[in-house]
């Protein structure tokens, strides 16, 4: 496979699992090949901090497959990613202060960790909160290395957060609405307040989504300071998986990459979302 490839490889890094997606391009590009290796067991402890034995799975994954070339998106599960809300201060001259003010938010937090990150951020208006990631320097350089070693193409990385965010961000902004992403033994939660970010979590999930969910979001509004708040609650998931409405003020809508394509989302994004479960691209 030459560099100039027509291939795209996307691939998701969780802390159980790495999946690939193997997409040949064109005007009408087709699913070459799909696989999940599973990542030892024994080394899924403390998801945020453990990525290693991620790293070799996805390394293990690619190995002797003719990827040569292939454009490449990476998507982190968020458990993977650490995130928190910035409310931005007027004042803010440059990226440099914004980074500080971020920093010293994870670092009221986590302590000294904070200095082993590579802090990301959205820019929004000067009253909006924006939503701060951070993400184990560590990881971001081990994929760099296995893509380099593998001689893949790659192009981006993000976590399973963001590229939802920018996949179905028309639908989120125009309301005050819930986006909820699980993963096998998490979910994120995000809460958006007349389009703004209000509140994220990332929290475990020991069973049924459609169980646990009534509870979850309870508490999550009751932490973002807006208990008994009625919205709209958006789930990229299985359809099996995705609850029914919890009252007629609640409905609950299932989240597709169709969907995502009809509002305008770049096709390597739709992939990559196929691979986090809900429907194929």
């Amino acid at each position: 496979m030459s560099l100039l490839s027509p291939d795209a490889l996307y691939v998701a890094l969780a802390p159980e699992h790495v999946a690939l997606l193997h997409v040949r391009g064109g005007l009408r590009p087709r699913v070459l090949a799909r696989e999940s290796v599973a990542v030892d067991a024994a080394s899924t402890t403390g998801a945020a901090e453990n990525w290693r034995a991620t790293l070799e799975a996805m390394r293990h994954a690619i190995d002797g497959k003719p990827l040569r070339g292939a454009r490449t998106h990476v998507v982190l599960a968020n458990g993977f990613a650490r995130y928190r809300l910035v409310p931005w201060r007027s004042g803010l001259r440059d990226r440099e202060e914004k980074q500080a003010l971020v920093r010293h938010g994870f670092a009221r937090v986590h302590g000294e960790r904070v200095e082993r990150w590579a802090l990301r951020w959205s820019e929004g208006g000067a009253s909006e909160p924006a939503v701060a990631c951070a993400i184990d320097q560590g990881l971001l350089a081990g994929i760099e290395a296995v893509a380099a070693d593998a001689g893949l193409r790659l192009l981006s990385v993000q976590p399973y957060l963001v590229t939802a965010f920018n996949a179905w961000r028309k639908q989120l902004r125009e309301n005050t609405a819930w986006l909820v992403l699980p993963e096998r033994t998490r979910v994120c939660v995000a809460l958006f307040e007349n389009g703004v970010w209000r509140h994220v979590a990332v929290r475990a999930l020991s069973g049924r989504l459609d169980e646990a969910l009534p509870v979850l979001l309870d508490q999550e509004a009751f932490a973002a300071q807006l208990p008994g708040l009625a919205a709209p609650v958006y789930v990229h998931a299985p359809a099996a998986m995705v609850p029914g409405p919890r009252a007629e003020d609640e409905p609950v809508h299932a989240l597709t990459v169709a969907d995502a394509a009809r509002f305008g989302a770049a096709r390597h994004r739709a992939h990559a979302l196929s691979l986090f479960g809900g429907d194929d691209a």
